[in-house]
């Protein structure tokens, strides 16, 4: 699956809304706005300063991968809402005038450094007693098991779809079919008809995370498709446009200290989106085939998701040039036939 879009539409996955919503105004509104990183760490600390960056290996600090993940949870990050499955994850490189999103599935086989083999969803849940120590555990998975050294990172919760679509009031959307969804974010049954609809903030979330219902099986590959094609085949992002405002974005603000982990604020972000609003983007979902295997932090066997290191491999390198080299050096699938 490819798909071309430009950067600032990309911006929604990001945190769904939060970043999209500065993206269009950088310096305008969000220079006036100071927010301290808080609680956050930086990529040295997780990984250590001996590593290979996407910058080091081009020799321009504006080359950079970043990290983009969502979690499964709830509430405020300081108060338990850091502690999930990273049920999306993006990596995003950025070089030159070009930005790759490559789209990893949940149900990725992987090998944890220091746990064991099982689905990179369950990477956060680990290394919970450091001070988000499910993140370091993250990164350290990606770059154990992808070769990529992430240079920043953005983490968001189903909280943070909810805060934004409610503070702008809701976001219309043409819903193909009818979806219900009851669980983490939605206390209550919830359905959705076919047809337009503004959706409030609880009721996009089920539209945005929703992966099986009745009849119709669906995989988080189709929830992957079916979030592409909301940002890139609707008119979400002037709706977003058209609720700008300063007291909006000063509100943005608020819930992106409370219910984000990044070592970016969301001006430093802001920033980022202004200067790249024009940049070739591409967008990959890494292929693979689904399988039932033990994994060793579940009772039974499970369906995972056996990516193509090969595929990944020769991506790097068409995406990056000589550069990609090092990162296909670094993939190391784990052994798709054990877990431990």
């Amino acid at each position: 699956m490819k798909k071309r879009l430009n950067f600032a539409n990309i911006l929604i996955v990001v945190s769904l809304i939060a970043v999209l919503c500065v993206s269009f105004v950088g310096g305008v509104y969000a220079q006036r706005i100071l927010m301290p990183k808080i609680g956050s760490l930086s990529i040295s600390d997780i990984l250590g300063s001996a590593t290979n960056t996407l910058s080091s290996m081009t020799g321009s600090k504006n080359d950079q991968v970043w990290l983009i993940a969502g979690l499964d949870t709830v509430g405020k990050m300081s108060q338990g809402g850091s502690v999930g499955h990273n049920d999306t994850l993006i990596l995003a490189f950025i070089h030159g005038a070009t930005v790759n999103l490559l789209y990893v599935p949940r149900d990725s086989l992987v090998d944890i450094p220091g746990e064991g083999i099982t689905k990179v969803t369950h990477a956060s849940m680990y290394g919970q007693g450091q001070t988000y120590g499910g993140l370091s555990k993250l990164v350290q998975t990606i770059k154990n098991n992808f070769g990529v050294t992430v240079d920043h990172y953005v983490v968001v919760n189903f909280t943070t779809i909810i805060e934004m679509v409610d503070l702008m009031g809701g976001l219309t959307v043409d819903v193909p079919q009818r979806y219900c969804y009851e669980g983490v974010g939605v206390p209550n049954y919830t359905c959705l008809s076919p047809g337009t609809h503004t959706l409030n903030g609880t009721q996009f979330l089920v539209y945005w995370r929703v992966r099986d219902f009745g009849t119709t099986h669906m995989s988080d590959l189709d929830r992957i498709s079916r979030q592409i094609s909301l940002i890139t085949g609707t008119n979400l992002k002037d709706q977003v446009i058209s609720k700008l405002s300063p007291s909006f974005l000063s509100s943005a603000v608020n819930i992106w200290s409370d219910y984000v982990i990044s070592d970016m604020n969301l001006v430093e972000v802001a920033q980022l989106a202004t200067k790249m609003k024009n940049a070739n983007l591409v967008v990959d979902v890494l292929p693979g085939d689904f399988h039932v295997r033990h994994v060793f932090d579940l009772s039974v066997p499970v369906d995972v998701y056996e990516w193509n290191a090969d595929w990944l491999r020769n991506w790097y390198i068409k995406a990056l040039g000589n550069v990609g080299q090092a990162f296909a050096a670094g993939v190391n699938p784990p052994d798709f036939g054990t877990s431990r």
